[in-house]
């Protein structure tokens, strides 16, 4: 199997191919926010990736099921092992 590199569009560039049926649909559009979306603007099938400054912080969706706003922490904690010599 190929695996093909993540190419990052235009959401518009990809709404439009979907509706040509140029290509099908992903489950979940990406979208990179800046800080947390209210709960209101959450839309189905969007995935918000939230970063601040240049570090990822949570991903936002709609759970598909029950419509929930899902908000799962995606920030990498960096733990250092040190080590004395001596």
């Amino acid at each position: 199997m190929i695996k093909l590199p993540h190419i990052r569009l235009p959401l518009s560039w990809v709404e439009w191919l979907c509706r040509k049926r140029l290509m099908k649909r992903p489950h979940f559009l990406c979208i990179e926010i800046a800080e947390s979306p209210l709960d209101s603007e959450i839309r189905s099938g969007m995935l918000y990736h939230e970063v601040r400054k240049t570090f990822p912080k949570w991903a936002h969706f709609e759970c598909p099921r029950c419509g929930e706003h899902v908000q799962i922490p995606i920030a990498v904690e960096l733990i250092g092992r040190f080590r004395s010599t001596g």
